[in-house]
């Protein structure tokens, strides 16, 4: 069994038991990294897209690499 994959095959499964991260999180990454329109960023595994949002938020220039095939489409960003 191929573990990389395991939490592909329930994206929303996944995404509705698995623990969230808190906006002090966030705004910590964010401040600390200096993130802001003229950063590139690139997000290893974004799965269902937690940390993606307050990424984008940003301006910054994002990339994501996830090997999920069914985490890219469920991935639920609203920015």
């Amino acid at each position: 069994m191929d573990f990389r994959t395991t939490f592909d095959r329930i994206p929303e499964t996944f995404d509705k038991y698995r623990s969230r991260y808190c906006n002090e999180l966030f705004t910590e990454i964010i401040t600390v990294s200096d993130l802001n329109s003229s950063k590139d960023v690139l997000e290893i595994a974004p799965g269902t897209g937690q940390a993606t949002e307050p990424i984008l938020k940003t301006g910054c220039n994002y990339k994501a690499i996830e090997l999920g095939e069914n985490f890219t489409e469920s991935l639920d960003v609203g920015v």
